[in-house]
This record gives C-alpha cells, structure tokens and sequence, in this order.
C-alpha cells in the first residue's frame, strides 16, 4: 500500500506532497509482523472476527475458546455449584 501512496504522491505537482513521497518509510519489520498474524483469509468485515490467526496470541486464543464454547463452560459451572450446594446442605452450614 505504501508503495502505490508514495507513487501516486510523487507524481503532484506540490513540492511538499513530493517531499512526503521521499520521506515515506514502509516499515518492513512492522507490516510482516501484520501479514505473519493476519487470518489466511479474513473475513471482509472485520467486526465478524477471525481476523487474525488463531494461534497466534494465546490469551486471544482463550477468549475464542470461551466465546464459542460459553454454553459448555456455563453447563460446567452450573454443574459444579450444584454439586457444591448439594454438599453444604447435606452437612450443613456451620459443619
């Protein structure tokens, strides 16, 4: 993208536009970082997720998990207080 802005800019007849051209940094380290964490094929709208790659950030990876399996994770946690309650009713609360 930065290649196609800078061409296109230097080609203005304004000397400042010209001059942004010349100064434009591409920054390589920064858009293969982009590229190696973006999705082989993103969604076209970004707010549908799956943007970016899964593996790639182990936290986001998590929230997915979480995100699409929350009814499991909720059957697991309802499961487990019930148990939980059941226990502390059988012995009591002071026991």
């Amino acid at each position: 993208m930065i290649p196609a802005v800078r061409e296109r800019i230097s080609q203005s007849v304004s000397s400042r536009l010209k001059d942004v051209a010349l100064r434009l940094d591409e920054i390589p380290e920064v858009r293969s970082r982009i590229l190696e964490g973006m999705a082989d094929d993103p969604p076209v709208n970004i707010v549908d997720g799956g943007t970016i790659r899964g593996g790639w950030h182990k936290e986001l990876d998590e929230l997915r998990d979480i995100s699409h399996n929350s009814k499991a994770y909720i059957a697991q946690i309802e499961q487990r207080e019930r148990t939980r309650t059941r226990h502390w009713i059988a012995k009591g609360p002071l026991q």
